[in-house]
């Protein structure tokens, strides 16, 4: 399953779906050495959604 997303990720990867039905994504590793980590749980009337998009690691 490839999730697709917005204009500044063009899609997203599954990693897990926790049993309350929350599920998170993850993105490739950008050329800036950064991910985008999605977290998506269902609700009456759509979704609730977070993202946080992991800093390059320090050398």
């Amino acid at each position: 399953m490839v999730l697709l997303t917005g204009k500044d990720e063009k899609m997203l990867y599954p990693y897990i779906e926790l049993p309350d039905e929350t599920i998170i994504t993850h993105s490739k590793i950008k050329p800036d050495n950064t991910v985008l980590i999605n977290f998506e749980q269902p609700v009456e009337n759509g979704f609730r959604e977070a993202r946080i998009k992991l800093p390059e690691t320090v050398k």
